[in-house]
């Protein structure tokens, strides 16, 4: 599909609705909008969920405006794409909280507990 130009402007001043029209019609700029509109706020939002966990919290988000990027070209159903973002972010870092903890990790300056007396 053809890319739709706009000026600049309509993108930062356009609705959800209107994005989410546009980048089903494979206009590229208007999901750029939606990820400059919502980055900052899911990105808290994952931080918050996951306890503070930076790193964790990018690629969650990263992951959520990749599924729904994909999700807004397959599917033409309405939606409140706030709402809905939240929603991906949300189940995205319970999958990361469901991860198994690996516990073959030994920190490597973590002392080693001797008690002489104890039995083997």
């Amino acid at each position: 599909m053809p890319t739709i130009l706009l000026h600049p402007t309509a993108y930062r001043t356009a609705s959800d609705e209107q994005l989410v029209d546009l980048v089903r019609s494979g206009d590229d700029r208007a999901f750029t909008a939606i990820h400059d509109r919502y980055e900052a706020r899911l990105h808290a939002y994952a931080r918050q969920l996951l306890g503070g966990a930076h790193h964790d919290a990018e690629e969650v988000v990263q992951d959520a405006f990749v599924r729904a990027l994909r999700a807004l070209r397959a599917d033409d159903r309405e939606m409140a794409l706030k709402a809905w973002l939240y929603t991906i972010v949300r189940n995205r870092t319970l999958d990361v909280l469901r991860r198994p903890v690996r516990t073959t990790d030994i920190e490597p300056h973590a002392p080693m507990l001797r008690d002489a007396g104890a039995d083997p």
